[in-house]
């Protein structure tokens, strides 16, 4: 009788530090990568208010980010405030847009250099084929894969972009071009892109 007392304690003990150490791996990793582009906005700083940040868009276009007394500041790595940000720095900020389309950062981080793209390649991190249509507004690329089928290819502000191994944007790639996207699908099952390369030849194989 003692002994199995004592073996159902150490069973939940057990238990116990296994969920512990799952909740420090979540906390110290932070929220999965790949979340939903629509809560993201970033670019280059090109203007900075009093509580808001100005970025050039990988569109060429401008977007204002909202910050508030909540807003949490990240700027080359180290925590930061609004006013650590300067112009022709590289920010990113993840939060919501209300319903005039307005978008108020959670959370904004970059620095004096551009993002990385991310980590590439890995099984299931990889979309591709040829380009129908390309939305440069909601940052979505259509693409026609191998099997006919049709499948949206997700960017965000962190997303790189190499049309004919040149540097490029969004707005580069056209109907028609062959492209191949290194990501990962993100809680929706969205596939988003950390990085978009091709052109208008076909990209070759890689087996």
């Amino acid at each position: 009788m003692k002994d199995t007392l004592l073996k159902a304690l150490a069973g939940l003990a057990l238990v116990a530090l296994l969920s512990f150490e799952i909740f420090a791996v979540v906390v110290v990793q932070g929220p999965p990568r790949g979340g939903d582009p629509a809560n993201h906005v970033g670019g280059q700083v090109s203007a900075i208010g009093s509580s808001s940040i100005t970025v050039k868009t990988r569109d060429g276009s401008s977007q204002v980010i909202n910050v508030t007394d909540k807003t949490t500041f990240e700027r080359n790595r180290q925590p930061a405030s609004l006013g650590d940000f300067k112009v022709n720095d590289f920010a990113g900020a993840h939060g919501s847009r209300d319903a005039s389309g307005q978008f108020t950062a959670d959370h904004v981080t970059g620095g004096d250099a551009p993002p990385p793209g991310g980590p590439r390649g890995g099984p299931g991190r990889g979309a591709g084929g040829q380009v129908v249509s390309v939305d440069t507004a909601a940052g979505t690329i259509t693409v026609k894969a191998r099997d006919d089928a049709s499948r949206v290819i997700y960017t965000t502000a962190y997303t790189t972009f190499n049309r004919n191994r040149q540097p490029a944007t969004i707005g580069d790639f056209k109907a028609g071009d062959h492209i191949r996207a290194d990501g990962a699908p993100n809680a929706n099952g969205q596939f988003v892109a950390d990085h978009v390369f091709g052109g208008d030849q076909p990209p070759p194989r890689t087996n």
